[in-house]
Order: C-alpha cells, then structure tokens, then sequence
C-alpha cells in the first residue's frame, strides 16, 4: 500500500478501520456501507482524483522529500523529520523508513475519505470551479497548523471523527511507531500531535476544496 494513491485503496483501507472502530467502540455500531452509497463513492471518487496531485506533493514534503512551493515554513513544519531530529526518515533502516511513511500516508487519507464520507457538500461535484494552485497554496499552509485552524473537527455531540483518529492511532500508529524509534514521554505526546494534524490535513483539504466549488 505504501506510495499507492489509488482511490479504491484508500477508500477501502477507511470503510475498513471505520468497521473496526465501529465494532470496537459503539454500543449498536453501524454497517458503513449504509452512510457510504454508491453515490457517495462516485462523487468521492471525482474528487479524490482532481486533488490527487496536491495529496501526492504533501505526502512528498512530509515524508522528506520534496519542499513546499509556497513557504518555507510548510517543508519544516509538516515534515516528519522536525521530530526525528539527526535520525532523518531516509536515513532509518529500510524498514523503519517503509512503515513510518506507511503510517503518515494511512493517517492523511483517513482524514481525507472521514470528510468525504462522514459529510457531504451540495457543490461537491463542480470541479472545474475550483482552481488547483489557488488551493494547494491556502491549504498547505494552513496545514501547518490545522489542527488550530479546524478547532474541534466534527460534532461535540456525536465525536465520530476524532474517535475514529484515536482509534486509528491507538490501535495502529502507536506500537508501530515504538518498534522504530526511540520515544521518550515528552516526545510521545509530540509525536501524536504531528500525526493528529496530518490526519486533520487530510479532513482541511476536502473542506477548503468543498468551499472552492461555490466560487
């Protein structure tokens, strides 16, 4: 799954954590295919495939790859590395490397396809309202800080999307993360706060694209 932008991966890997989070942590959990339609997977779809190139760019700038052509300060401060310090992602072991930046793809597209399908948007479908630099630009550098840009994603009443995250961290990201690196208390609590933005990344790309299409 590693370095795969494929919609339908993507798409099943979240169907597939929100069943195991649904089971796991709801008194009457739901079948996710009654809120996922087939409509609802069309749209998803159109939209995964014109934000793509943008999601790609991110992952890049994340993981250590590439930099940001907006602002300086997006390359350091989404980037993985701000924590791993001297022990720089491609200079881990192949393994460790793999699944960390594993880890940071599934969380960003679990943020992405929780507002996909967690919420719909009446202008969705209008791609061809949205101009892609214009976007990429305001969102990248809000995801610096998305986590206070966003506030408290979702419903106080009916926490699902920050559930979902915790699930998702607690059942996957957390052990994994410790079989790689060295993480002390005070680091842990940062390394989940980077991961928790990423996801929330991925929820802020598709609201401010969801708002381009009223233009």
């Amino acid at each position: 799954m590693l370095n795969s932008h494929d919609y339908e991966t993507w798409s099943q890997f979240w169907i597939s954590t929100t069943s195991h989070y649904a089971q796991a942590s709801l008194k009457q959990p739901q079948s996710v295919d009654q809120f996922v339609t087939d409509e609802k997977k069309r749209i998803a779809k159109l939209v995964f495939d014109y934000i793509k190139p943008i999601c790609i760019n991110f992952l890049d700038i994340v993981v250590g790859k590439a930099e940001s052509s907006y602002a300086e300060e997006v390359s350091q401060g989404v980037c993985i590395n701000r924590l791993l310090g001297k022990s720089a992602l491609h200079l881990l072991p192949a393994q460790s490397s793999q699944t960390i930046s594993q880890l940071l793809q599934e969380t960003f597209y679990l943020g992405v396809f929780t507002q996909l399908y967690f919420f719909t948007f009446p202008t969705r479908e209008f791609c061809e309202k949205v101009n892609i630099p214009q976007l990429q630009q305001k969102w990248e550098i809000d995801a610096i800080a998305a986590d206070f840009v966003m506030g408290y994603y979702g419903d106080p009443k009916n926490p699902m999307c920050m559930e979902l995250w915790e699930y998702h961290f607690k059942t996957k990201v957390n052990n994994a993360l410790k079989n790689h690196v060295k993480i002390g208390f005070f680091a842990a609590g940062k390394y989940e706060s980077f991961f928790r933005n990423i996801y929330l990344s991925g929820a802020l790309l598709v609201m401010d694209y969801d708002l381009s299409t009223k233009r």
